[in-house]
């Protein structure tokens, strides 16, 4: 309400009321695609309160990421629920198929509040395919509904998904909760057909890949952190993306040193590891890294303007593995 002017609040107020009386699909939609005209696309940017608020509501809400309109349209939508889940979960899909753009944006950030959302996981998963990075967003980041509802095959292809679209993991709700092995495999294979084609290899992609990492995986790793594989500062880093999020955890680490380690016949833990990269091929380093991004715990780089002043894959006496484990040790 302290969002909005007091006309555009009492519009607001009585189309919510109007369609818990009258939830006809006619003034549903109607009240959707007004919603932006009459309530406007300013953030919502919701205070530590109401993130608290939201928890409390339902597990998993986070509404950073929304719009005071798509807000709107995701209380428009609920209000429109009558009795009848099914009949409801139909009329969601069938908004879905003839949304545009932004109407999507709301709707698939309210799915985890939506009444029988299991029955909206087939239009879930058309989200996470989506060619259109914001819609993939809108249900990958800072949504409970894959964490929940997603099967594993459905979970690794959101994952994989995010490397094809240049988007990020960190924001996946639980993305430190369902590592497996199909998983590590799939991104492995993608980290080494980049590798043949010289293409940017995101480093988020080792959050997933190492924890269940299969013995040639291993291999592919070992590869990565020693330089072997081209020029590893470009494939772990490359220059064009404006933020560089690594995200390997402690414990991650701490599981990579551990196959490291059984590789070599010893038990090393991840530290006493990273001491032995720092004299890793010194030719192949990272520039503008500092030990973590301000804006996120799991974010522990932002490059893209040094990489550039410096050329791909420069900085200045640190070996790319060695970098890429020693901030995983210092972790958030």
């Amino acid at each position: 309400k302290a969002r909005l002017s007091p006309e555009a609040f009492q519009w607001f107020d009585t189309e919510r009321a109007g369609l818990q009386t009258q939830p006809e699909q006619g003034r549903w939609f109607k009240a959707l695609g007004l919603a932006p005209r009459k309530l406007g696309k300013a953030d919502l940017k919701p205070s530590e309160a109401e993130l608290q608020a939201a928890q409390a509501l339902r597990h998993g809400l986070d509404p950073t990421d929304w719009s005071v309109d798509q807000t709107a349209r995701i209380c428009f939508t609920l209000a429109f629920h009558q009795a009848d889940d099914a009949s409801f979960a139909h009329q969601v899909s069938l908004l879905v198929d003839t949304s545009e753009i932004n109407e999507l944006l709301a709707i698939f950030r309210g799915f985890a509040l939506f009444p029988h959302p299991q029955a909206l996981e087939p239009k879930a998963r058309e989200a996470i395919r989506s060619t259109m990075r914001p819609v993939y967003e809108a249900m990958a980041h800072r949504n409970p509904y894959p964490l929940e509802f997603f099967d594993e095959a459905a979970w690794n292809q959101m994952i994989v998904k995010a490397f094809f679209l240049d988007s990020s993991i960190w924001q996946i709700q639980g993305v430190d909760q369902r590592f497996n092995t199909d998983l590590s495999i799939m991104l492995i294979k993608l980290v080494q057909e980049r590798w043949a084609a010289g293409r940017f290899i995101a480093p988020e992609i080792w959050r997933c890949a190492v924890p269940h990492a299969t013995p040639e995986g291993v291999g592919v790793i070992l590869q990565a952190l020693q330089g072997t594989a081209g020029d590893v500062g470009e494939g772990l880093l490359g220059g064009h993306q404006g933020q560089v999020v690594v995200g390997l955890k402690a414990k991650q680490l701490h599981h990579l040193g551990h196959h490291l380690a059984v590789l070599a016949g010893e038990h090393h833990t991840g530290a006493e590891i990273v001491g032995r990269l720092e004299g890793l091929d010194h030719r192949r380093q990272l520039d503008g890294l500092g030990p973590r991004a301000k804006h996120d715990r799991d974010v522990v780089g932002a490059a893209h303007g040094a990489a550039h002043r410096a050329g791909p894959g420069r900085e200045k006496g640190r070996p790319a593995g060695a970098l890429i484990l020693k901030m995983a040790a210092e972790g958030p």
